[in-house]
């Protein structure tokens, strides 16, 4: 839910990037820190529950994968 809300207008945070890559560094960022979240969740669960397992591994290589897209789009920050 809180990716949705970049794009909803009322929250303003489209507004106040008027920069494109700068919104893409931000987004990047936002997803990178998900990612990290998502890795700490995984190595607590990992011999615990398969089906945690299975879907945080799942939930991870998406978040991997949209971190490196995102940043791939207007190019690594500096």
């Amino acid at each position: 839910m809180s990716y949705a809300t970049i794009s909803i207008p009322a929250p303003g945070i489209l507004a106040a990037y008027k920069d494109p890559l700068e919104l893409s560094h931000a987004v990047g960022l936002y997803l990178i820190t998900w990612t990290i979240v998502t890795a700490f969740f995984l190595f607590v669960v990992v011999r615990r529950n398969l089906a945690l397992t299975a879907m945080l591994s799942t939930i991870f290589i998406t978040l991997v994968i949209l971190s490196i897209s995102q940043y791939s789009l207007a190019g690594m920050p500096m």
